[in-house]
């Protein structure tokens, strides 16, 4: 059986003569010159082929070993993207032989114009093809988008309505659309919500960098952000803004947009730091869509549907709702030209010699993207900070081979705290147990996505033992682990390489790189790179493995390295590399470095002079040196807005969400819905919540009582929530730097306890600690591939926010598919301080903001436990002698917890169980003694737990229906007690439920979604209709009955506004004019009815439908009856003339008859059959 990724002998010995062909006589003095070559008419001839004999491009190691494949192996593989890779040929053979032209515009690339309408609501039309001179639509123009903030969308606090829908541009009156000169648009970014308004993001001007298989790269280099609601911002195409310095993104160094006019200051418009970013040279796109640059040659050419990569489209959070708009117009026919452009976020460069090029393309990651200091490491979901694919592509006229490699930040929880000055301060930020299932995740996705992964670090100290490491050695440490770790457990052959790069290179010896290639060499050769010929639409090898480089930033020495292996590659696998090529891919590769470490650092990377000549020299030191302090002052002082800005562009911000409408899009989603059986499932869990102030102690006693509930001796938890307070002293200098040691300590006692009661599966998911305040959740091991999404937030609320003393911690995870949240908090202390306690409480809850502008009450589950230092309002000695009694209800009705729920004034739609154990709060350390100190204290219930489980309104209902599963939380309460516990002045509180979360079958629920689409997207001639039922549906009016259509000509549908009618948009005689805000068809039967109607007045079978046409219904009126003589055709034209209209086959009859119509033939079926999946659409 032949190895996966290695060719077969027959096809490596083709490929090896025909990749030979550009080498043959390719010496020094007959080379092209090392600059790039200009574009001419037409490629010069080709070299004549050599012969059988000539060198081959494979090295020799690999075509024996391609001795041992079958021929044949690799025709299942062929046989999958036999589609993909006959298009993939077509293209790319075109491009290759005019791949020398010069750039013109593709027919599919050609611009848009953006119009504005202002009055009576601010529109926005997006229109190909429009006549700027008449501002009005030409005969040849084909379709519009059409923008609006929805005027009747139930009103929100976090959600903004639009409607978007493609329609013919003749359908719109666009002479209403020229209050301003027409903006020309290259492609749609998507909307954007930024301060109180949204925005749509336009390409306005873009510059050509390359040209593959066909397809224009273009860099974007100026964008627009129009309002939908205001026309404060409005810039006239005639008065361009003040071009960004290049690669400034920070704001220092720019104009900032229109900020002075003469004497008079401009508004800066409020997406001016998107913009700095966007135009900063660093995004590109191809244009036209015809090709997809988030994606790598080897999945474009051996996957027949190919999708795009939401990892590498920096615009996906932007475009993502719009776009199912524009792909259901697209899918029924209304589009022509793609309206949305995919943008990464990298480096796209080319070199042209001849019939030969040389291409490299970088990708920067969107899940963990951000700047130098402020992103580091990995996050819960197992991305990391500064991931990028970047991937070289080499390509003759009949062949191309493609190299893949990535870089990203050392895959642990770390960080960099304070300012950095000389050298890497580093502090691993969470321990080994809780980090293990982030970074599985991360070897896991790179594992699904490239195969065999190598890993090669290159930090100060890599391969030191623990008692030998310092500074970054530490995350070189941390990373072996883990990863040895991951291997023991899984055993995938992986390897990781250390090489220290500073020391094994130190003096500049830069020879020693030598080494680390012949290390990985073995790697390099078995599957680490793509070949396919082009012109036989075949596979010769697939990239089955990746090279994973790192060093601390990933950007210097990992770009050396990086350089080395794709130069080696690249020399492997074309042997006979003319020169004059290889230094073409040195000034690439060092162009792609500085673009990378200008993205994340600020500054071009350091050691691109070695990368560009291959040697070191006093100029590029001192180029070196004036790049290390730029990026000193960049990442120390200015990082932090400019990653504020990037998250707001990823969609990671508190911001509300838009919601897209469209009628044909609501319907699939309720399709879903009502399927939702199908692709959904319940898992029950168990959870044990504990809180406990611990009064600054350190654990001296054991805890079993308090993580192992003595009523549910054989339960044991799939998740532990334990919430701490004054786990440190509050003292003035804790308050200011937290002593994590304490912390530390309990936290060990912790895992010890859980796993000597409950087993060993339990590692830590995630801690965080706030001066006192501190949490920690574990969960079972076989749990934590499950919990995705962990995040956490904090709000102080001591001394009027200013101190963390008194505060809340909260962490969001997502189990299964289920949203979880866990609080604890610290409240004011003092009898009467009530009021503060219950501000606190509204502080915490109205402060958390996790990602995407969620917060506590978003979650499905929330959990809040703590110290929250209500008191019992009653004197002393009779909550003493009460307590002595054990009349704990008469305590309870002067609890002011308890009080104050009851009034509605804090922890509203909370529960709590009923109290059944004495108060928790104050205690004589080490005894069960209430306090008989000189302050002498009132017991109180203090430390509590409550909870609640998302019940939505109305509103949110409607949402649910629409965008959400049908999954009801439910929580069923196991115990409520206190444990006995004697180290500090309270007493523990613990609470085990039994919950249910939800687990979905996304690839079925894909599988769903895609087949309703479909069915709803088949050519579709009724959207409109489908329109028109959901205005109906949102009416407020009843519907009145009585002739609704006509299918006589036209003579008067388009009344007295000029417009054109339905009938001329959809191409059908006889539908009435389209609706407006001020005419409804529905509700003025007369303007368009008359005697002799097709249709007669329909007075029944309407019912709720809104009037619209169904197949079962009384009013179908293709449906003839001997009881409905006038439900029949009239004398007219076929409905649609074209094969792809179900009811093509349907003509009409010379006069009104009762006969049915002719039976559909062909592919054709009849209207009134059950077996037409177009009617079901309207049902």
């Amino acid at each position: 059986m032949q190895t996966p990724g290695r060719p077969n002998l027959a096809a490596a010995a083709s490929l090896a003569q025909q990749f030979s062909a550009f080498s043959v006589g390719a010496d020094d003095a007959t080379a092209p010159s090392s600059q790039p070559k200009p574009m001419a008419a037409a490629p010069p001839p080709m070299p004549p082929r050599p012969s059988a004999a000539a060198a081959s491009p494979l090295p020799a190691r690999a075509v024996a070993a391609a001795s041992t494949s079958s021929p044949g192996s690799l025709r299942t593989q062929l046989s999958r993207s036999a589609t993909a890779l006959s298009t993939f040929s077509a293209v790319s053979a075109t491009s290759a032989t005019s791949g020398a032209s010069s750039f013109g515009s593709p027919a599919s690339a050609r611009p848009f114009s953006l119009l504005i309408r202002a009055y009576p609501a601010r529109e926005i039309a997006i229109v190909t093809n429009i006549d700027h001179a008449g501002g009005a639509a030409t005969a040849d123009t084909e379709v519009t988008l059409f923008l609006k903030v929805a005027s009747d969308a139930a009103p929100g606090p976090n959600r903004v309505v639009l409607d978007a829908r493609v329609v013919p541009a003749g359908e719109l009156d666009l002479a209403q659309y020229t209050a301003r000169a027409p903006m020309t648009v290259l492609g749609l970014l998507g909307v954007l919500y930024v301060g109180d308004d949204v925005y749509l993001g336009a390409v306005t001007g873009a510059e050509t960098v390359a040209e593959i298989d066909g397809t224009l790269i273009r860099r974007v280099t100026d964008v627009e952000f129009i309002s939908l609601s205001k026309d404060t911002f409005d810039r006239s195409p005639a008065a361009p803004r003040t071009a960004y310095d290049d690669w400034d993104a920070s704001g220092s160094g720019a104009t900032p947009l229109g900020s002075t006019m003469g004497s008079n200051p401009v508004l800066v418009h409020p997406c001016d730091p998107h913009l700095r970013i966007l135009c900063g040279g660093t995004f590109y796109f191809a244009h036209g869509n015809g090709l997809d640059l988030s994606r790598t040659t080897q999945y474009l050419a051996t996957t027949p549907d190919a999708q795009p990569d939401p990892q590498f489209v920096w615009n996906w959070h932007m475009m993502r709702d719009l776009g199912q708009v524009v792909k259901a117009a697209e899918a029924i026919g209304d589009v022509k030209g793609a309206f949305l452009v995919n943008v990464i976020q990298g480096y796209v460069g080319k070199s042209i010699a001849g019939p030969t090029s040389l291409a490299l393309i970088s990708r920067m990651s969107t899940a963990r993207a951000g700047t130098r200091y402020a992103t580091r490491g990995i996050d819960d979901a197992g991305a990391v900070a500064n991931f990028v694919e970047t991937e070289m592509i080499y390509t003759t006229a009949n062949q191309r081979c493609a190299f893949v490699q990535v870089r990203g930040s050392v895959p642990v929880f770390w960080d960099q705290p304070g300012i950095q000055v000389v050298g890497h301060k580093v502090v691993v930020t969470r321990s080994r147990d809780a980090t293990r299932p982030a970074f599985d995740r991360h070897l896991q996705s790179l594992r699904n996505k490239y195969g065999r992964v190598t890993g090669i670090n290159l930090v100060d100290g890599a391969g030191l033992s623990g008692a030998a490491a310092s500074g970054e050695a530490v995350l070189g440490i941390e990373y072996r682990v883990q990863w040895d770790a991951s291997e023991r457990e899984q055993a995938l052959g992986q390897r990781l390489v250390d090489f220290d790069f500073h020391a094994e290179c130190k003096g500049n010896n830069y020879g020693a790189l030598a080494r680390l290639v012949n290390m990985v060499e073995d790697d390099l050769l078995h599957g680490m790179c793509f070949l396919v010929d082009i012109g036989n639409s075949m596979v010769i090898m697939q990239q089955t493995g990746i090279f994973r480089v790192n060093c601390v930033d990933c950007l210097d020495r990992t770009n050396v390295v990086q350089g080395m292996l794709a130069e080696h590659a690249l020399n492997h696998f074309v042997q006979g590399l003319p020169s004059y090529m290889q230094e073409e891919f040195k000034e690439l590769w060092a162009n792609n470095g500085d673009a990378i470490s200008r993205i994340y650092a600020g500054t071009g990377a350091l050691k691109s002079g070695f990368t560009r000549s291959g040697k070191r020299t006093l100029g590029g030191l001192l180029d070196d040196a004036s790049k290390s302090v730029g990026r000193f002052v960049i990442n120390n002082f200015q990082d932090k807005s400019r990653q504020d800005t990037i998250d707001a562009l990823l969609g990671k911000t508190s911001s509300p969400k838009i919601d897209i409408r469209d009628p044909l899009l609501e319907a699939v989603k309720r399709d879903l819905h009502d399927r939702a059986d199908e692709y959904t499932s319940q898992v029950q869990l168990t959870i044990h919540v504990g809180t406990y102030n611990v009064n600054g102690k350190l654990p001296q006693e054991p805890i079993e009582t308090w993580l192992r509930a003595d009523a549910l001796p054989d339960v044991h938890p799939d998740i532990f929530a334990i919430g701490f307070q004054e786990i440190v002293e509050l003292t003035a200098g804790q308050i200011v730097s937290a002593d994590p040691g304490k912390r530390m300590l309990w936290q060990e006692e912790l895992v010890k306890t859980i796993r000597k009661c409950h087993g060993p599966d339990y590692v830590l998911v995630c801690d965080g600690q706030l001066v006192g305040a501190a949490i920690l959740i574990f969960a079972k091991s076989s749990l934590t591939s499950a919990i995705h999404s962990v995040e956490t937030s904090i709000v102080k609320t001591g001394l009027g926010g200013m101190a963390g003393n008194k505060g809340g911690i909260s962490v969001s995870m997502v189990v299964h598919d289920t949203p979880v949240c866990f609080v604890t908090a610290h409240f004011a202390a003092g009898q009467s301080a009530v009021e503060d306690r219950n501000r606190d409480f509204a502080t915490i809850t109205s402060g958390t903001v996790f990602r995407r502008g969620r917060g506590i009450t978003d979650h499905d589950y929330v959990f809040f436990f703590g110290d929250f230092n209500y008191r019992v309002d009653m004197e002393n000695e009779i909550v003493r002698s009460l307590i002595m009694q054990q009349r704990i209800p008469d305590l309870l009705a002067r609890d002011q917890l308890t009080a104050q729920r009851r009034a509605g004034r804090t922890f509203v739609g909370f529960e709590e169980a009923p109290i059944a154990f004495l108060p928790t709060y104050k205690f004589n350390n080490g005894s069960n003694t209430y306090d008989t100190s000189e302050k002498n204290r009132i017991p109180a219930w203090c430390d509590r737990i409550l909870w609640r489980t998302r019940q939505p309104g109305r509103q949110q209902q409607q949402q649910q229906q629409q965008q959400q599963e049908p999954f009801k939380p439910k929580l069923d309460l196991l115990t409520y007690a206190r444990a006995e516990l004697l180290v500090s002045d309270h007493k523990p509180v613990l609470a085990v439920f039994r919950s249910t979360v939800s687990r979905i079958d996304h690839p079925r629920k894909a599988a769903i979604y895609a087949s309703l689409f479909a069915q709803r997207t088949s050519r579709n001639p009724f959207r409109a209709l489908m329109q028109q039922q959901q205005q109906t549906e949102q009416a407020t009016k009843h519907v009145p009955t009585g002739d609704l259509l006509s299918f006589d000509d036209d003579t008067m549908a388009g009344g007295s506004s000029g417009k054109p009618s339905a009938s001329a948009v959809l191409g059908i005689p006889g539908l009435p004019p389209p609706s407006s805000d001020g005419q409804q068809w529905w509700t003025t039967p007369s303007a368009h009815v008359g005697p002799g109607s097709g249709l007669a007045a329909a007075t029944t079978g309407l019912g709720n439908r809104g009037g619209v046409l169904g197949a079962a219904g009384t009013t179908n009126p293709w449906i003839t009856s001997s009881s409905s003589p006038s439900m029949s055709m009239a004398a007219a034209a076929p409905l649609l003339p074209t094969a792809a209209n179900p009811w093509a086959t349907f003509t009409s009859a010379s006069s009104p008859s009762s006969a049915p119509p002719p039976a559909a033939t062909g592919s054709g079926t009849t209207p009134a059959g059950s077996t037409n999946p177009n009617w079901s659409l309207l049902d």
